[in-house]
């Protein structure tokens, strides 16, 4: 199965099909790819229209303006999340 090197560290070297082996071959041309592909933040439903490139992707997400936070209110074991907007809506009602 060809495989880049960004996907090599997250599957850990099996297949997550079939869970085979993987070995050790590199493809070149889907690293290029890769490196290639642009992808909308995943944020982009709460407002953000950055398109980023692969490698930048988690970076941009874990500081995107619209990135979701869990509810703050102290004391209380609440499930909602989301943009600060969301929140303070929610907060204030």
């Amino acid at each position: 199965m060809l495989h880049c090197f960004e996907c090599e560290t997250h599957v850990q070297n099996q297949c997550p099909t079939c869970r085979q082996e993987l070995g050790n071959i590199r493809s070149f041309a889907l690293e290029k790819f890769v490196q290639l592909l642009q992808l909308p933040c995943r944020y982009s439903s709460s407002g953000c229209l950055e398109i980023i490139p692969y490698s930048a992707k988690l970076p941009h997400e874990a500081l995107c303006n619209f990135r979701h936070y869990k509810c703050p209110y102290a004391g209380v074991e609440c499930p909602v999340t989301g943009d600060i907007p969301l929140l303070v809506t929610h907060l204030r009602a």
